[in-house]
Order: C-alpha cells, then structure tokens, then sequence
C-alpha cells in the first residue's frame, strides 16, 4: 500500500500488516468474503483494491466502535468536544 512504501522509501521498513480500523462490521465481511450479494453487487471494481490486499496479507482490518473512529476527524463536521477528544487519540511520533 502507499503509506507503506513511501515509509520505507523514508528509511523506516515496515515488516507488520498495515492496520485499517473500520467501524462497519459489513465492510469488514465483504472485504474478507467477497461473496456475490444484491447490495454488493453495484460496487466499482476500482474498491476491490482493498480486498486483494486483505486477501494477499498486506492489510489487517481491525474493527473499531464508532466513537473512536479517528478517521472522523477528516471527514465529518463534529462538535467540539469530539473534536478534542479523537484529536488526542493520534499516535503521532516526532522523528529527530
């Protein structure tokens, strides 16, 4: 996946599964089985991209409770308090 060769292309291998927390427990079955089904059926090829890394051990994911969706931070409008709260669950580390 790119974070993992732009992290080793900067000097920092990564041997582990990259990690994607995930807080749709639908998301998580269709990534792992990609069984034919009427809902599913409408999905661009383009989203397999996922599913053939999970499927060649490249991806692990991981499901989270909503609340602790850090993502969220990204992609939604929260309250303020929510704000600050997922804005201290980063694991950022600063490299000298």
């Amino acid at each position: 996946m790119v974070k993992k060769y732009v992290v080793c292309h900067l000097g920092f291998p990564q041997e582990n599964l990259i990690e994607i927390y995930i807080d749709n427990q639908s998301t998580i079955a269709l990534a792992k089985n990609p069984v034919y089904h009427e809902r599913s059926k409408h999905i661009d090829t383009r989203h397999h991209f996922i599913w053939e890394h999970v499927k060649n051990k490249e991806v692990e994911l991981i499901s989270c409770k909503t609340n602790a969706q850090v993502a969220d931070i990204f992609t939604k409008p929260l309250k303020e308090e929510i704000f600050i709260r997922l804005k201290f669950m980063f694991d950022i580390t600063f490299l000298d």
